[in-house]
């Protein structure tokens, strides 16, 4: 079965949403990388490292992992709005990518920092 034509490659002046989408997915690994070593920087500052051990921070942090991924999509999501006002470009791309992960990485530190284990009566 072939591809809706909506779903073709685009010439190299209008790059399609496939394209954009797929250009974003090889930033993925960096973004969760950089979440996971902001972590681990928070946790070496706070040297709290028992934290690593409670089964509940862990389901916290996959819980808030998962999260930073969705939002991770509203990156392609603007970029992919910008080709249609054509206002975009790999430019664009990377100023997204470092100014969402810059913000990404202050809301993972603030949120390790926030944690509190809960307490059961």
């Amino acid at each position: 079965m072939s591809e809706p034509d909506w779903w073709q490659e685009s010439p190299a002046s209008e790059p399609s949403a496939r394209a954009v989408f797929l250009s974003w997915e090889r930033f993925r690994l960096a973004y969760n990388l950089i979440l996971a070593a902001v972590v681990v920087l928070t946790l070496a500052v706070g040297r709290d490292w028992s934290l690593l051990s409670d089964v509940e921070f862990l389901i916290y942090l996959v819980v808030y992992g998962l999260g930073a991924n969705l939002c991770f999509g509203a990156g392609p999501w603007v970029e992919g709005w910008l080709l249609v006002f054509r206002t975009g470009g790999v430019g664009a791309r990377w100023t997204l990518f470092v100014l969402g992960t810059a913000l990404a990485a202050l809301l993972t530190a603030a949120s390790v920092m926030a944690y509190r284990p809960p307490v059961w009566d």
